[in-house]
């Protein structure tokens, strides 16, 4: 009796974690499908298999960062076509799709702390919002003058923190750095700098860990390093890596490998870089990327106002808001510095 119920319990457990696999999937976006004529949020199995449609925009958006809700069952991206960019958002299966108009000329990475409604998004600085709607209505969180760009963050909301990537300088001195602050951006901090141009970063707090993808310059590649800094290492070599996401339950690491030819590919290897395989190709352009659930049974989610409630200004307006949102941004650079300076 003692050997049946034990043998019954781990048919349980693999079965478990047999629909937990099947239930998760990659979410991704596709700036430049079909030979760069459309851009697409699409999902598949962690396998690659049963690749799926679920937004495209026949526009030039280009579609760019990805985040996935599972506690809402909601995609979210951006994209970084002026003069309207905009944050998306849409139910796991594609339907519902919704946007939010934003003054910023480009737009790259976004993040969300759900439990706290906020919504992170970032240019040259970093921007919170309200996450039930993110027209942009406050100060920049981060603010670095001369930055050409920050690329990607991720957050660490059990202790407060997010860190992000920043291309800091281009041409002959092409270093880029990964930063860290706390979430409402106090406490900037320098965690290192890299050879090349950092891109996509992970966040592995268990291990007190992180992953970022480094591009350019012959360190082209999937690297890892504390998360002060120490013990960094190229764990694996990509030729024109751009995004990453983390399946820490099944210890894999899911890449974007882009060689700007319109012939991206996703793979997937250990954490340790072993073990690589492909699994999906025929892609255009990856700029996001994500894993997530792929159904939803909890409450609906409210929708966003209608853009037309959230409208961008005419030209003119706009000219004298986005000049506004600089003095803005300057401002509370100055006053956080001014606050340090004094503390």
């Amino acid at each position: 009796m003692k050997r049946w119920t034990v043998g019954f319990a781990l048919l349980v457990v693999l079965v478990g974690v047999g629909q937990a696999q099947a239930g998760l999937k990659i979410y991704w976006t596709d700036s430049q499908a079909e030979g760069g004529s459309l851009d697409k949020v699409q999902r598949a199995n962690l396998d690659g298999s049963d690749v799926e449609d679920l937004v495209v925009s026949t526009e030039s958006r280009h579609f760019d960062g990805l985040v996935v809700s599972p506690t809402q069952g909601k995609v979210y991206w951006t994209d970084y076509w002026p003069p309207e960019c905009r944050i998306w958002r849409a139910d796991l299966d594609g339907s519902n799709v919704e946007y939010s108009p934003l003054y910023w000329s480009v737009m790259h990475g976004i993040a969300l702390d759900v439990p706290n409604n906020y919504l992170y998004y970032m240019r040259s600085a970093i921007f919170r919002a309200d996450l039930d709607n993110p027209y942009p209505t406050g100060w920049s969180l981060v603010m670095r003058p001369g930055a050409p760009e920050f690329i990607d963050l991720a957050l660490d909301t059990t202790h407060g923190e997010m860190y992000w990537t920043e291309a800091s300088s281009l041409g002959s001195d092409p270093r880029g750095v990964i930063w860290r602050a706390g979430l409402d951006g106090s406490n900037v901090e320098q965690v290192l700098t890299t050879p090349g141009t950092p891109l996509g970063i992970a966040l592995h707090l268990a291990s007190d860990q992180m992953y970022w993808v480094e591009a350019n310059y012959g360190v082209n590649g999937i690297w890892r390093a504390d998360l002060n800094g120490n013990n960094r290492e190229m764990i694996l070599a990509v030729d024109c890596p751009w995004e990453i996401a983390l399946d820490l339950d099944n210890g894999k690491i899911y890449y974007s490998n882009n060689d700007y030819s319109n012939q991206a590919s996703i793979s997937r290897a250990d954490l340790n870089g072993s073990n690589v395989e492909m699994i999906v190709s025929g892609i255009g352009s990856v700029r996001g990327l994500a894993l997530g659930p792929a159904d939803y049974e909890g409450p609906p989610v409210p929708r966003w106002p209608s853009p037309e409630a959230n409208v961008i200004p005419e030209p003119s307006t706009f000219i004298i808001w986005s000049l506004l949102g600089t003095l803005g941004i300057i401002v509370g650079w100055w006053r956080r510095r001014r606050e340090a300076a004094s503390a």
